[in-house]
């Protein structure tokens, strides 16, 4: 982003009208009415932890220059017309968008907090997005920046950009993260690449788009994880929601048992998210599962596939966060036994997805075809996808080097995200990785407990495959 602060906040460029996807975000029509879900679902909750918080005329400076370079940081979204109505700098209101609230005591306050700002619903008379900043008042406790956007202004492979422009590195210079966009753009150079995606989709575009087509038509396991299916086939979906912010546990440790699985990254997260379902089920008294014996019970995620846009040239830089993304529906090994069962298991799941078209068929789908499909049926389709599947997993790497905000280091990074069926969501930043669990406690019965769950899960896995490094670091 060339040019100085004062000119970009001061001209007043053409902005490009939202997608069919934002526009559907933005009006809450992605869900069936009896699904009752609240707009503020649709809000990504990006959580900043450290150990001093900026002042908040700084921190406000900050989001003012840099954040809102963005232009869709300053603007207000039409629901009617897809348009945004790009506001001056200085009308921007500044005391609304960022806010000092109450210190917090206790974990427990602030997962509370956290919840109470995840269920409120943003202005859409003014840019949609708002930062709160929470003093934390108890030992070994972090304070945080909660900075809460509308999904959509931008997806997260777009908003990753933020990084680079929003966070500094000691010296006060701009961090040299390789975001998401510019590890696919650099992919997408590869003649070898473009070649091989051509012949993919000539080969597997029908097939692909039948089981997408046949995603919302999967079985799912009756099971204490789950809604009951009275229920599910209703979209009863509403319901409270809570967060369960994981201890951080090390990337090194995680990247030792993919080494030695010869696997990904994911797959090692992936697969232990199954076992964590089952431990956490076994726990609760389920009676699909017998300890020691395999289960078929079907269980399947919904991960998001996310790929940079392709803007015209002449689209102005600062107007480049866009929503371009899909779910996919890989099996879960919940059913397998041991750890590295599953983990292999989702290892030959995931890379027969990723060599599919199964991915792109999704996103012409979700880009051109269901803007020419009616309403009900959208919902409907909806409805039945969340209601035959067990979870919602996202996993982001992020940047590993440490990086400050308005001058002060950022010790943690989650993002925390409100949906129909439970979400996972991991991010790695500064050798850790940061995750959280947004569940409805009444559905999934001692919330509490499925840390444990997850943590014993990457211990057995580690004590199998011999891994030395230590899990959960001691905290500083």
């Amino acid at each position: 982003m060339a040019g100085s602060s004062a000119t970009m906040l001061e001209d007043n460029p053409k902005m490009a009208p939202m997608n069919f996807l934002e526009l559907s975000l933005l009006q809450n029509t992605l869900w069936a009415p009896e699904s009752q879900v609240p707009s503020s679902w649709s809000n990504i909750n990006v959580v900043l932890l450290l150990k001093t918080l900026p002042s908040e005329e700084k921190f406000r400076e900050t989001m003012k220059t840099r954040l809102c370079k963005f232009l869709r940081f300053r603007a207000v979204p039409s629901s009617v017309d897809s348009s945004w109505k790009l506001l001056p700098a200085n009308v921007l209101e500044m005391a609304y968008h960022v806010v000092t609230e109450a210190a917090v005591s206790s974990e427990a306050e602030f997962s509370a907090a956290v919840d109470r700002f995840g269920g409120e619903e943003l202005d859409q008379t003014r840019p949609l997005w708002r930062a709160h900043l929470i003093p934390c008042r108890y030992q070994g406790g972090l304070s945080a920046v909660v900075l809460r956007l509308h999904h959509s202004i931008g997806d997260g492979i777009h908003l990753s950009q933020l990084i680079n422009e929003v966070m500094e590195t000691a010296d006060g210079g701009r961090p040299a993260f390789r975001t998401a966009v510019d590890r696919v753009q650099a992919q997408e150079r590869s003649c070898w690449n473009r070649f091989v995606r051509r012949l993919r989709a000539v080969l597997g575009a029908g097939p692909a788009f039948v089981k997408n087509a046949m995603a919302s038509k999967k079985v799912l396991a009756d099971s204490k994880w789950h809604l009951p299916p009275a229920a599910r086939r209703a979209g009863a979906f509403y319901g409270s929601r809570r967060v369960l912010l994981l201890p951080p546990f090390s990337l090194s440790y995680i990247q030792e048992c993919k080494s030695r699985a010869s696997v990904t990254v994911n797959d090692v997260l992936q697969g232990a998210l199954a076992g964590a379902i089952r431990r956490h089920c076994e726990r609760q008294g389920d009676p699909l599962f017998v300890e020691g014996q395999k289960c078929s019970a079907p269980f399947q995620a919904l991960v998001p596939v996310a790929l940079p846009q392709r803007f015209p040239p002449d689209r102005d830089a600062r107007d480049r966060l866009t929503n371009n993304w899909c779910m996919i529906s890989p099996s879960l090994p919940v059913g397998e036994v041991e750890p590295l069962a599953r983990v292999k298991a989702t290892n030959k799941e995931m890379s027969q997805l990723k060599a599919s078209m199964i991915p792109m068929m999704g996103l012409i789908t979700v880009n051109r075809i269901a803007p020419h499909l009616p309403l009900s049926f959208r919902q409907t389709t909806n409805k039945e996808l969340f209601g035959c599947h067990s979870c919602v997993f996202s996993n982001v790497p992020g940047p590993q080097d440490k990086l400050y905000l308005s001058g002060q280091p950022v010790e943690g990074l989650q993002a925390v995200f409100y949906n129909l069926i439970p979400q996972i969501s991991l991010i790695s930043y500064s050798g850790l990785v940061w995750m959280n669990l947004v569940a409805d406690p009444e559905v999934i019965q001692d919330l509490d407990t499925f840390s444990d769950c997850f943590l014993d899960e990457l211990k057995e896995l580690g004590r199998v495959l011999g891994v030395q490094s230590e899990l959960v670091p001691p905290r500083s």
